[in-house]
């Protein structure tokens, strides 16, 4: 009996071994199987990667599924570029360098060149004057749009412009109550003067709201050579 067990140990010995190698030897016959089916499907992924990306069909949740077959993982790394260490299921590597997307307040920011025209352009024009003139001129906005009064109300006090009414009156020109008070009459009559076109002095657009500045008398009356005609008379419109 024991001669009979142990050749039957002996056997099943060498059957578990056989049962083994098999198995192993399917196993690795079926990985270099998937491996190259897994290949193609790779290099056909390739091939169509570009053109099923811009698809519109393609959704967001594709794209990612497709990033993750093909990527095992990126490393960014940001300072005044943008670089990306890119590592393939493969094994590959590359390394891209971008650009670094602008902000927000970078893309509406205006041109420089456009600041500097606004500034000048309050000189001699109003708000309301110079949206006109850009308009006219095709000038666009940060954000793409036309411009208006407000829109350059904002920017100018954005990049800290002086207002039309400031720069006037650095200038030295006076205030509706100042120009009554130096030619002696009242407010009303100041007005009527401007609308009927006999104000003794010149007058200047301050803001959109129609109110006005004056120019001095004494600078007038210097300028001229002639002194500009005063009224005591109070005169009502």
């Amino acid at each position: 009996m024991t001669g009979e067990s142990g050749l039957f140990n002996l056997r099943s010995l060498r059957a578990l071994q056989t049962a083994r190698e098999e198995y192993e030897r399917r196993r690795e016959a079926d990985r270099i199987e998937l491996d190259e089916a897994s290949q193609k499907k790779v290099r056909e992924l390739a091939n169509d990667f570009p053109r099923l990306w811009r698809d519109p069909r393609t959704c967001d949740r594709d794209r990612k599924r497709m990033v993750r077959l093909l990527l095992e993982d990126a490393t960014l790394r940001k300072d005044e570029t943008i670089t990306v260490e890119v590592r393939f299921r493969g094994g590959a590597t590359r390394s891209l360098r971008l650009p670094r997307p602008r902000a927000a307040w970078e893309i509406r920011q205006l041109p420089r060149e456009t600041v500097v025209e606004i500034d000048r352009l309050l000189e001699d024009h109003t708000d309301g004057e110079v949206a006109q003139i850009l308009n006219e001129r095709g000038v666009l906005s940060g954000t793409g749009r036309r411009f208006g009064g407000r829109r350059v109300r904002v920017i100018r006090r954005a990049y800290e412009l002086r207002s039309r009414k400031a720069r006037l009156r650095a200038r030295g020109l006076l205030t509706l109550d100042e120009i009554a008070a130096r030619l002696g009459v009242c407010k009303d009559t100041i007005k009527l003067w401007r609308r009927q076109g006999q104000l003794p002095v010149r007058c200047h657009r301050a803001d959109d709201n129609d109110r006005h500045l004056y120019e001095d008398p004494d600078v007038a009356c210097g300028r001229e050579g002639a002194r500009p005609r005063r009224s005591h008379r109070r005169g009502a419109v």
